[in-house]
């Protein structure tokens, strides 16, 4: 893989030119005497990632790095026997364990015909094998998804729970069935249900980074903002690939005042993660906190132009809006959000 670096080589050229089925993506983060190794197993013939882990190490403790290189090497073999070999598989059935994992990233594009093929996939894998929680977790993620993101019907956020609740009843120790069902809780407006699912999930896998991140986000609409931004630097501990956190600790540092703060945390993710939502929403409201209306109006402008069916690109547009007091476009704004998904829709253009 060193031959490839800085290259620009994608991954379906690098699996063609090395002649295998999978590639092994690292990314490596040192942080005094703890290093954190990121893990992604991805498909060569279709780019598609099959499976994530992170592993943490203290330096220090461990002697050498050779040392944790083992460690870890140990690691990654015991998690590939797990999610590959025949013993401890999460289902028994090899069809509906690799039709789960060809649904892959299909579920999170933001096109809805990717998002239907991942519900057929998944949709196949439970029917060789109903008590496959995992694949009834993904499965009410990506109904999940096709609401809060495509702006499907509201009724794809009840489905998303059916789903969820099932897969937990299946497996109490599926991380995942806790975090699609906090999700489902969160799209439905049941912040505190949403609350508990992702905590359960932090139990159940307490060095996975999502929940934290989702924490954040949802401690922010309950105005619990010391709690967000605990859980924000929980989740960037965890997580420090993801620009999610910087967005949640951001935005709990504008509700609390904290201009300064809040640009010296979105600096990194605006210069990382220029066309991740949760970022571009983060520099929205900083701009109009900063008194940068027209900036921020134009911005969102920009957001609505690349997501025209996300409900949460209306959401996003309000706000500069208001600021400029163009309250017209923002009760439009509000009605077509409020008409995409009711559960996103904000009171602030009828004030």
């Amino acid at each position: 893989m060193l031959d490839f670096r800085g290259q620009g080589v994608g991954i379906l050229q690098i699996g063609r030119a090395l002649g295998v089925s999978h590639v092994l993506e690292t990314a490596v983060r040192v942080a005094g005497n703890f290093i954190t190794i990121m893990l992604r197993l991805i498909e060569a013939s279709t780019g598609l990632s099959l499976w994530t882990e992170e592993y943490e190490a203290d330096i220090s403790a461990s002697g050498s790095l050779f040392g944790i290189q083992d460690s870890i090497a140990g690691a990654v073999a015991s998690a590939l026997k797990l999610e590959f070999g025949s013993a401890g598989r999460l289902t028994e059935s090899d069809v509906a364990y690799t039709l789960c994992l060809r649904s892959g990233d299909l579920g999170w594009n933001v096109n809805q015909p990717d998002n239907y093929k991942a519900e057929a996939l998944l949709k196949q894998a439970i029917e060789f094998d109903s008590g496959f929680a995992r694949a009834h977790a993904r499965l009410a993620s990506i109904y999940g998804w096709r609401v809060q993101v495509l702006g499907a019907e509201r009724m794809w956020a009840d489905s998303a729970v059916v789903a969820a609740t099932q897969a937990t009843d299946l497996d109490r120790e599926e991380r995942e069935a806790w975090a699609a069902l906090g999700s489902a809780r969160f799209i439905q407006g049941q912040l505190e249900e949403a609350v508990y699912a992702y905590h359960r999930a932090t139990e159940v896998s307490p060095t996975w980074g999502k929940p934290a991140d989702e924490l954040s986000f949802i401690y922010l609409v309950l105005a619990r903002f010391d709690d967000s931004l605990e859980a924000a630097a929980r989740s960037i501990e965890l997580w420090p690939s993801s620009s999610s956190p910087l967005r949640s600790v951001g935005m709990a540092l504008l509700q609390v005042g904290d201009l300064k703060g809040a640009q010296r945390w979105l600096a990194p993710g605006d210069e990382d993660f220029p066309d991740q939502l949760g970022v571009i929403v983060t520099a929205i409201n900083l701009l109009s906190a900063q008194g940068q209306g027209i900036e921020a109006k134009e911005r969102a402008a920009r957001v609505l132009g690349d997501y025209p069916g996300n409900p949460f690109a209306y959401h996003i547009a309000q706000r500069p809006a208001l600021g400029e007091r163009d309250f017209e476009y923002a009760i439009t704004l509000g009605e077509q959000s409020h008409l995409l998904n009711p559960n996103i829709a904000t009171r602030s253009a009828s004030a």
